[in-house]
């Protein structure tokens, strides 16, 4: 007998809302979007970000608390967990990718970066009564845009 899975999860990437291809500093994401399947709904949901290919682990920055959310029966939330900015000329694009969570205090507290490229990034969505989801995306830029989609 396999496990539950009440979750139907797909990788996006677009703009930010107010944030479109026309603005001076147009902040673009790659996001989660995830369904409930379920009769009933989920509460203590966690996304984490567990790694990423080839990163050097060495400080620890993974995994990594995206967010925590409850969704009910056949809703579909989108959480956004990497963005990256570009800016209109004679401004730089940003040289990193930067993912979301939780910020800490102090200087430079809980803020994980990646170098602009393509990269490989392993996702696990948990429920406390559920088998853990887990997915692999890949993240690029093309084209000036933030391209994301489902690893396969």
């Amino acid at each position: 007998m396999g496990a539950l899975n009440p979750f139907k999860i797909t990788i996006v990437s677009g703009f930010s809302e107010g944030g479109g291809p026309d603005e001076l500093f147009a902040r673009q994401w790659a996001a989660v979007l995830i369904e409930n399947r379920s009769y009933r709904p989920l509460s203590d949901c966690v996304l984490h970000v567990q790694a990423v290919k080839d990163f050097d682990n060495q400080h620890r920055a993974f995994p990594r608390l995206i967010k925590e959310f409850s969704i009910r029966p056949g809703e579909i939330q989108q959480i956004e967990f990497l963005s990256w900015t570009v800016r209109k000329a004679p401004l730089e694009n940003d040289k990193t990718l930067v993912f979301c969570g939780p910020v800490g205090w102090g200087w430079g507290g809980n803020y994980v970066a990646l170098p602009c490229g393509s990269y490989n990034i392993e996702i696990r969505i948990s429920v406390g009564e559920v088998a853990a989801a887990q997915v692999s995306s890949n993240v690029w830029i093309e084209g000036g845009k933030l391209k994301a989609a489902r690893a396969q």
